[in-house]
């Protein structure tokens, strides 16, 4: 899918250069215009044509909201284009201004290549050190000069230059109720599953045995009949939890036809550095058993392929949620949810509740400031309670990983952003921490999506799709959370829908030990990344410090996994960028 086009200011006239059309790229056009669907879009052509016509005349962008799915649109006129970026963040749309021209798409990389655009530094500091602390780069890409429209923006180009204004932006509805939220989300989450089932192409389904894909493949099965879902297992190191509770989900539910899917260690994490698309993320070191159940779906003739990815996002809610019942006067459920959280992670409950009231009085602007100084230290911070890990806006920074002109880069840009940062934004901890959830979420759909891709295969999320997200996230996060059930919003929403033993599962896989074999088995090639870093050669990271980590993961020590997949992460990145550069 790629789409790219161009506004010059000398004629007043805009046009596509290129596009690539494809399952998730739909064209319409009328007399006044053309509009383009970027995503998942299940209307009829019809609908788009109309669609695109009262765009045309008016540029209101209004006319594809609520629609099924999750999708940007970009509609282009002789004078000028109007871009939508979709509330959640999937399918994000790029700007570039050069000279005389003004240029717009979804493949950042390619406007790169148009407009001449250099390395953005500050972005690759950015993912190595706080990969966790979206507000640095919110509006920014990998490209100098290419910015991205923010979710659920709207941007103009024409004679009156380039406007920027907030559409359908997701935020919590402080007066939405738990009842009210499932309602919605029982309504968003059956449309989500049903469009796709109507669609025309063969479909097939992830069963982790958790209860996010198991709720999708019990509501499809109820759709389709019959379908085919495959579980992932590695023989070296089976997690039987997942299979054995996918196996009892398919045995209650006729017409899922249930494939485990053995998993070699070629498919390990760290086996395959990719891919890396347009911005790198950690997740592109772990599509191994992805890949090994997409080869064996595209065998049942596979065209779309649904996960349960971001269930967990959007459906829970992070210990961040705390700080809000501090700031909100819930104290006597402060206290509770502590003590339950106290128990689970071995802590005090005085040190939870800490915790939560020192975030509750801390902003973003504060909390930004605060990540500016650790990045400017740059010392290993070390291992910190898991209180001041969750109970925060982000973790702290990797900052020792980088080079001391790139720290001070990295560090000067986050004071900036934090000086410039609107206040009327602000958002309790809890909802804050959530969108920034979102955006590494949508991250690892892109990767995804990328590897659906070498199969033919369109990838599915519908847990990510618009609606649902909205019917989610809707309800503040404190409403969300209950350390005592395991996503509550979901089994009030789907009860009746799914059997009551899926919703009814509290255990979580835990895949910590395939890091630890796919680290140790890559180990020679990730020595050599680092021995021949491109961005140590950039000046921007300190191989060194990573090294450390590295040959701790190796040997079994605890590590900071997260971290350091994305340092892999931008070095395949980078590569290939430099690889592609060549003539």
């Amino acid at each position: 899918m790629s789409l790219t086009g161009c506004w010059t200011r000398s004629t007043g006239l805009a046009h596509v250069v290129s596009r690539t059309l494809s399952a998730t790229l739909r064209e319409a056009g009328s007399p006044d215009g053309t509009l383009f669907l970027i995503g998942h879009s299940f209307v009829p052509d019809s609908q788009l044509t109309q669609a695109c016509a009262a765009m045309s005349r008016t540029n209101d962008v209004g006319a594809t909201d609520g629609w099924p799915g999750c999708h940007s649109s970009l509609l282009v006129t002789r004078s000028g284009a109007v871009l939508l970026a979709d509330p959640v963040g999937q399918f994000p749309l790029f700007v570039a201004e050069k000279a005389d021209a003004v240029w717009f798409g979804t493949d950042s990389a390619r406007l790169a290549q148009l407009t001449g655009a250099a390395l953005d530094e500050i972005s690759v500091a950015a993912v190595l050190a706080c990969p966790e602390s979206g507000e640095p780069v919110r509006t920014r890409s990998m490209y100098r000069g290419i910015r991205r429209v923010p979710p659920g923006h709207v941007l103009s180009i024409g004679p009156s230059g380039i406007l920027e204004r907030p559409h359908s932006v997701l935020r919590p509805d402080p007066e939405m109720t738990v009842v009210e939220s499932a309602e919605w989300l029982r309504a968003a989450l059956s449309t989500a599953v049903r469009a796709r089932t109507l669609s025309p192409y063969r479909l097939t389904f992830d069963l982790s045995g958790g209860l996010d894909s198991t709720s999708l493949t019990v509501l499809a099965a109820g759709e389709l009949g019959e379908l085919d879902s495959f579980t992932s297992v590695n023989p070296a190191a089976p997690v039987t939890d997942d299979v054995e509770f996918a196996g009892r989900h398919v045995r209650s539910v006729t017409g899922i036809r249930h494939h485990l899917v053995p998993a070699g260690a070629e498919h390990l994490p760290y086996q395959v550095l990719g891919p890396t698309g347009d911005w790198p993320h950690g997740s592109s070191l772990a599509m191994g058993a992805l890949r090994a159940r997409l080869t064996r779906a595209v065998e049942f003739g596979s065209q779309a392929h649904v996960t349960g990815e971001g269930g967990d996002v959007v459906l829970k809610a992070p210990a961040a949620y705390l700080a809000d019942l501090a700031r909100h006067g819930e104290l006597v459920r402060l206290w509770s949810d502590c003590v339950a959280w106290a128990r689970l992670r071995g802590r005090t409950p005085l040190a939870l509740v800490g915790r939560a009231l020192t975030l509750s009085r801390t902003t973003r602007r504060r909390a930004l400031g605060d990540l500016a100084k650790d990045v400017a230290a740059g010392h290993p911070i070390g291992a910190d309670s898991w209180e001041a890990d969750r109970i925060a806006h982000w973790r702290r920074p990797s900052a020792q990983w980088l080079t001391p002109s790139a720290r001070r880069s990295l560090a000067a840009h986050i004071r900036d952003t934090a000086d410039h940062l609107a206040e009327d934004d602000e958002l309790d901890p809890g909802d804050a921490v959530t969108r920034e959830l979102v955006r590494q979420q949508t991250l690892t759909l892109r990767t995804v999506r990328a590897v659906g891709a070498e199969f033919g295969v369109d990838m599915h999320a519908p847990f990510m799709d618009t609606e649902v997200v909205r019917a989610c996230l809707s309800l503040p996060a404190r409403r969300r959370a209950d350390p005592r059930t395991p996503k509550p919003l979901l089994r009030a929403a789907l009860a009746g829908l799914v059997p009551t033993a899926v919703l009814a599962r509290t255990t979580k896989g835990d895949y910590t030990r395939d890091m630890y074999l796919g680290v140790r088995r890559a180990a020679p090639a990730l020595r050599r990344m680092l021995t021949e870093s491109v961005a140590a050669d950039l000046g921007i990271l300190e191989p060194g410090p990573v090294r450390g980590v590295l040959e701790e993961a190796i040997q079994g020590l605890p590590a900071p996994w997260g971290a350091l997949h994305h340092v892999f992460a931008v070095e395949a990145w980078l590569r290939e960028r430099e690889e592609g550069d060549r003539p």
